[in-house]
């Protein structure tokens, strides 16, 4: 089982998303930072490790890594079909059919930090649909609109986009692009980009840069005292 504080979760929905044309999303599982989960089906307005698809979407898995990963459900929709789902650490592939409407999450449960999303979107209803309840890797069910699930959304967006990222040498406020998209939780529909920044804040101050006082491992033995 996996524990919830071990990661880091969920969407990044960003504007002019579109079903897969073949209702099939493909994620190569990589080596390279933020989208260790690679939608090679085509990124989703910009979004490397989500995918949109209609119920009834194929998700396929595939390996171009140099190590063994899992493909593992971090969470989905309450009573969702075919899930949990669950691999063996390996280099091979595997696929699983989505069919209830919500927002799905995957993880490498050897390496927690990777992760992929997929909203099955229901066209018969207005904004993408999160679903009402989602259940976590470790069993409990918390509503769409809570501060759990928006936190797990807002870190999902950090996680997997590179640019989200903090970067102290830049000299400028943290700015996390928040997506500007309707969403539709068990609240509602209301917008992400509105609800997260209410929450959340953006454009965060962070400390400069600092030569530190003591020096760290790796000079000569005579500058250290022994």
């Amino acid at each position: 089982m996996l524990s919830i504080k071990r990661f880091l979760a969920l969407l990044l929905v960003l504007p002019g998303l579109v079903w897969a044309g073949s209702n099939e999303i493909r994620f190569e599982l990589n080596d390279m930072p933020g989208n260790w989960f690679k939608n090679t089906t085509g990124p989703v307005a910009g979004a490397g490790s989500l995918g949109v698809g209609a119920p009834g979407v194929r998700v396929k898995f595939g390996m171009d890594s140099n190590t063994v990963h899992t493909m593992t459900s971090l969470l989905y929709p309450k009573g969702a079909r075919n899930m949990p789902f669950d691999t063996d650490a390996q280099r091979g592939s595997a696929e699983v059919q989505l069919t209830t409407p919500g927002l799905y999450v995957f993880v490498c449960q050897v390496h927690p930090f990777m992760l992929g999303a997929v909203i099955v979107d229901d066209p018969a209803t207005e904004g993408l649909d999160l679903g009402d309840n989602i259940t976590l890797a470790n069993g409990i069910t918390v509503p769409t609109s809570s501060d759990l699930a928006t936190r797990l959304l807002r870190g999902f967006l950090v996680l997997t986009e590179p640019g989200n990222w903090q970067n102290f040498a830049s000299g400028k406020p943290w700015h996390i692009n928040y997506p500007n998209v309707n969403v539709r939780t068990d609240s509602g529909v209301v917008n992400l980009a509105k609800v997260l920044t209410a929450r959340y804040g953006n454009d965060t101050s962070l400390p400069k840069l600092l030569t530190p006082a003591q020096q760290g491992v790796g000079g000569s033995v005579g500058q250290y005292p022994v």
